[in-house]
């Protein structure tokens, strides 16, 4: 193979030129031109070649006239403006390429955020790897540098014939080829950056690529003049050669391998079988891509972190899909049996995962995906039926309730879970446990964490997750609350984390200890699970749920070797915003929000501090945004007495008041105990379920 070019400035159309078969079927004109010096000719009929050829299929062709508007119904993550989707694909495209049109950038995701690039395109985004991290995040460049912002004119070109759009896609084209060109500082097989003075990282180089290759599938591009679609095209090359560097690396287990090493060499080596050099890392592709998915996903269907966004909006969704689907539309073996099972066991989990609402919560780094666009992917990628199901249920193709998962628990896959159904007034909990979580940069401190749901409404959560992982700079004090326990719903032993968010702040991978779940029992409308961890070392933290289809819960904490410090432990509790507390007894608080309320009552509680977490959060939420925060503190010394607990417990008893007037504290604090007391058994379930 030739040797590969490192500096985009200087691409060589020669050397483009030279990588294509010109006795492939279609290509024999191109050459024919080449033999006889018509560079010129050569150009026009390669770029009329892209336009019509049928050889491989694409995730969509909006190639030809007359234009064609892009539907509402595909598959979101078939475009990279789907990165942190909240809305349909095509709303915000059309959105933002309309923004586009009077130079402002507007960011895929939920926050919308915007930058003004200037009347003359002069306000360029910009970040050193070496100098920025400490001032500010890499997100904007990162993202801007995968050209996603080129779709956005796809969608409004297509939706409006404007010949302005044309005119504004050219401009930016140009900018983009002469601003950020790729300049290769990191030879090595096992880079993760190919550029450190410009950000620019194999992954999002890769991400840029497959735009790339988009474009080549839309109409629009055709509406430009034929030298510079040649150049789009000259462009292509050079990047995705690029991944030819890494032909011998070794393996490592992380998603952004799985992709770079894997996923795009397959995908570029399936969609050019005109050019050599890529089909030969086909081979590769598979390989790597088969490794990564029976190492990343277990045979229970569950990932190798405790992620949501990442496992299935990230690896799923913006990775295996495009892998998966490739192969699946162009007839490329891929998937041995072995595979196929782990990926449509995890689209099994995603189903349990979802009760109501447009989202799955967060979990781990960034916001909870949106939920029917990945339902629909499990349709098209393994025709999961439980997904199928729940999908047609939840968009009304059917009226029917699906047959549901309604308990689960497993630690392989990190979830224990209950949802009374998946309807608009489903009450549930997710609580985080999970062994084996393995070497991630996504997981998070959150053994035991519960996300609880009452009549639809989220109450306790991780509500400040997706706008923190994409906003904080490195060594804050935000990114390492963010990691730590402390933004979670667990238990703080003597009212601290197990480290400091110092340990968090700088940098990726959270060692997560595991959190084993040792009991599970269903009943006629309800569950219970037990799971630990032992990540203080010199004690341990039980947690028991008791759950029941009426709302009702039960939630114990024991701290075992509790009494070696006089500390207070710490029941920590986030809660949405919008979420009221009222704190009506030394032991008891009424939750409420959109007209649900929540008893929250406690059998050994020393103290209920209520308050706002304003200082950390302010700089990137208002007021309004920040949610209250709930610790309750228990202890097991004994005051004024040299008497101590060595099995420190607490009871909470949560039971849903929306339609009850009259309750009686005293009693509800015994019963919490009594129930409590004896939580594993059917007893217990009977007794809360009859509160």
């Amino acid at each position: 193979m030739r040797v590969i070019p490192s500096d985009e400035r200087v691409i060589d159309e020669n050397e483009v030129f030279a990588a294509f078969d010109y006795t492939y079927p279609g290509l024999e004109k191109v050459g024919n031109a080449l033999e006889e010096k018509d560079t010129d000719k050569a150009k026009q009929l390669l770029v009329d070649y892209f336009r019509t050829r049928e050889n491989v299929k694409h995730f969509y062709d909006y190639r030809g006239l007359p234009l064609k508007k892009i539907s509402e119904n595909e598959i979101p993550f078939s475009f990279q403006a789907s990165l942190g989707l909240s809305e349909p694909i095509k709303q915000f495209a059309l959105y933002a390429g309309n923004k586009l049109m009077d130079n402002i950038y507007v960011m895929p995701g939920s926050n919308r955020g915007q930058v003004d690039l200037g009347p003359n395109l002069e306000n360029e985004i910009h970040y050193d790897f070496y100098k920025d991290q400490k001032k500010c995040h890499r997100g904007t460049l990162s993202i801007f540098s995968r050209g996603q912002f080129f779709e956005y004119l796809a969608f409004l070109y297509h939706e409006t014939g404007d010949k302005a759009v044309v005119a504004k896609y050219s401009q930016l084209l140009d900018f983009f080829f002469e601003k950020y060109p790729l300049v290769v500082e990191d030879f090595s097989i096992s880079a993760g950056h190919l550029q450190y003075s410009e950000d620019r990282d194999v992954m999002n180089l890769s991400w840029l690529g497959f735009v790339y290759v988009e474009m080549l599938y839309c109409q629009i591009t055709y509406e430009l003049d034929y030298h510079q679609v040649f150049e789009l095209i000259k462009h292509l090359w050079f990047v995705v050669i690029q991944l030819r560097r890494y032909d011998e690396d070794t393996y490592r287990p992380y998603n952004h391998h799985f992709f770079e090493r894997g996923i795009s060499p397959f995908f570029f080596g399936v969609m050019f079988p005109e050019i050599p050099d890529f089909v030969a890392m086909k081979q590769r592709g598979v390989q790597t891509s088969l490794r990564h998915i029976k190492e990343d996903l277990n045979l229970e269907g569950g990932y190798n972190e405790l992620s949501i966004a990442y496992w299935y909006g990230a690896a799923i969704a913006e990775m295996l899909y495009r892998l998966v689907t490739i192969a699946k539309i162009n007839n490329e073996e891929l998937l041995d049996e072995d595979a196929f099972i782990r990926i449509d066991k995890t689209f099994s989990l995603f189903s349990y995962l979802v009760t109501t609402g447009s989202k799955l919560p967060s979990i781990g780094d960034n916001a909870g995906p949106l939920i029917n666009p990945i339902l629909q992917l499990a349709s098209v990628m393994t025709e999961n039926k439980e997904c199928i199901a729940l999908y047609n249920y939840r968009t009304g193709i059917s009226k029917e309730l699906p047959n549901l998962v309604k308990y689960y628990a497993n630690d392989k896959t990190g979830f224990a879970l209950a949802r009374s159904s998946c309807d608009k007034k489903a009450n549930g909990f997710i609580m985080s446990a999970k062994v084996n979580c393995g070497i991630s940069g996504h997981n998070h401190m959150d053994m035991l964490s519960l996300i609880i749901r009452l009549r639809g409404v989220l109450f306790a959560s991780e509500p400040y997750a997706g706008r923190l992982y994409h906003s904080v700079k490195m060594k804050s004090i935000q990114r390492g609350y963010m990691y730590n326990m402390d933004s979670h719903n667990t238990v703080l032993c003597y009212g601290e984390a197990i480290q400091p968010w110092q340990k968090y702040a700088n940098r990726f991978g959270v060692y997560r200890p595991d959190s084993p779940i040792t009991e599970f029992s269903e009943y006629e409308k309800g569950m219970y699970i037990s799971a630990y961890h032992y990540g203080y070392t010199f004690c341990s933290h039980t947690r028991k749920v008791l759950f029941c289809d009426n709302g009702s819960m039960l939630v114990r904490d024991e701290v075992n070797r509790g009494d070696r410090l006089e500390e207070n432990h710490i029941q920590r509790w986030n809660f949405e915003p919008g979420v009221v507390l009222t704190k009506l007894s030394s032991n008891a608080v009424l939750l409420t929000k959109d007209a649900v309320k929540y008893l929250w009552v406690w059998d050994n509680a020393s103290n209920i501090n209520i308050f706002k977490q304003s200082e950390i959060l302010l700089d990137w939420f208002t007021e309004e945004e920040i949610g209250y925060t709930l610790d309750v503190s228990f202890t097991g010394l004994v005051q004024n007495s040299s008497k101590s607990q060595m099995l420190v417990i607490l009871n909470t008893l949560m039971l849903d008041v929306s339609d009850t007037v009259n309750y009686d504290l005293t009693d509800l604090i015994s019963k919490s105990s009594e129930i409590g007391s004896a939580i594993a058994t059917k007893d217990a379930y009977d007794k809360l379920w009859k509160i």
